[in-house]
């Protein structure tokens, strides 16, 4: 049996993030492989976690507010989250120079899915291009650049380290044209892990207390800032006569949402999907959230801002546009929405054949060279 393992933001505490890791690792367990997660811990990752220093300069209110709302919810977050790690079959790494004693006994490494190739946030880290295993050992899996454009200090180091990975796959349309730009290959357009599994296994997964005495309501998950997404959901709200519970990243954030919401913003992952899978509507900025939408076939929203290309909305765009539910994209500012339940009917259709293709990549990148990527010129 094949040992494979899987590098990614499998420690963020981030729904997404932790839900495509563990949908990975199964999937490769179902295909039969002894799948294992790799516990490489970047730095950058870790300190977006971590109380700042209060200092009397230009960033101390900035600061203050973080701290305030880290303080708050954040504790019984990393708690839940940390419980929830206890499903990953992990192997551990003492610091970055263990990573070559322990890819030596694996036959395989993953890098991905999720943001894993967005350098501002692991901070130029080459991990996560597998440069400390032989290439032949290396495979990208839905990986993503978290935008659709780079700048040039990006492009000269992805190129470098990008090169030297056979098989490259990629979660959004975007990455197969900077793939191309950058180093002449061609990569394949895959699933995101979360897509990977079914609705029978993320209910599986779910705990936590009844909803039931909640039914009519709608599941908000908002990431970073702003109102718009507070202003959408109170107006449908209304409209339709729900409740609201939201689970949010930031504070002043949750007070938009009104005294009269339930704020759910440090549950555990499993109770996370409980709440969405029990809602009437789901209403998100999060690519997740979408994706987990669409195979629960919940009625949903997906909010942006800005145009297609902006680096929140890429993978959105890319999602929605794959199944055809581009009229599940709600722009900020757009006046006189109508609120209309989803058409699910061709969904699992085209949620079928990527599932065929990506398990394909898969199983040929992880037992022969079948995907070993040619310059495109040729």
């Amino acid at each position: 049996m094949k040992k494979i393992g899987i590098v990614t933001y499998h420690n963020a505490i981030n729904y997404g993030a932790v839900f495509q890791a563990f949908a990975l690792q199964q999937y490769l367990l179902d295909m039969g492989f002894d799948a294992y997660i790799i516990n490489y811990r970047n730095s950058s990752i870790e300190e977006q976690y971590k109380l700042k220093p209060l200092r009397i300069n230009k960033d101390f209110i900035t600061n203050l507010k973080w701290d305030i709302q880290n303080l708050v919810y954040l504790p019984a977050k990393k708690k839940n989250f940390r419980i929830w790690e206890k499903r990953f079959k992990l192997l551990s790494v003492t610091d970055k120079n263990n990573l070559r004693e322990i890819a030596h006994n694996l036959d395989k490494i993953i890098v991905g899915s999720d943001q894993v190739w967005k350098l501002k946030a692991n901070n130029f880290d080459s991990a996560y291009f597998l440069d400390f295993v032989e290439e032949d050992k290396r495979i990208s899996y839905a990986a993503s650049f978290g935008a659709s454009k780079l700048e040039d200090k990006e492009r000269d180091f992805i190129a470098r380290y990008l090169y030297g990975i056979p098989c490259i796959s990629v979660r959004e349309e975007s990455g197969i044209t900077l793939v191309k730009e950058l180093t002449g290959k061609k990569a394949e357009h895959v699933l995101d892990p979360v897509l990977l599994m079914d609705k029978v296994f993320w209910i599986s997964n779910m705990s936590g207390k009844s909803t039931r005495l909640l039914k009519d309501y709608i599941f908000v998950y908002q990431l970073g800032t702003g109102d718009y997404l507070p202003q959408f959901v109170r107006k449908m709200a209304d409209e339709m006569n729900l409740k609201i519970i939201y689970v949010a990243d930031n504070l002043l954030t949750m007070l938009k949402y009104g005294f009269h919401s339930r704020n759910k913003s440090s549950i555990d992952p499993s109770g996370f999907l409980k709440l969405l899978y029990g809602a009437r509507i789901v209403c998100t900025n999060s690519f997740h959230a979408s994706a987990l939408s669409m195979i629960m076939h919940k009625d949903f929203y997906t909010v942006i801002k800005g145009n297609e290309n902006d680096l929140w909305n890429t993978r959105m765009y890319s999602l929605l546009k794959s199944f055809n539910l581009e009229s599940r994209l709600v722009h900020v500012g757009e006046k006189d929405k109508h609120f209309y339940p989803c058409k699910f009917d061709k969904v699992s259709e085209i949620l079928t054949e990527y599932r065929k293709t990506s398990r394909l990549f898969l199983q040929q990148s992880l037992t022969g060279n079948e995907y070993a990527l040619k310059d495109t010129k040729g």
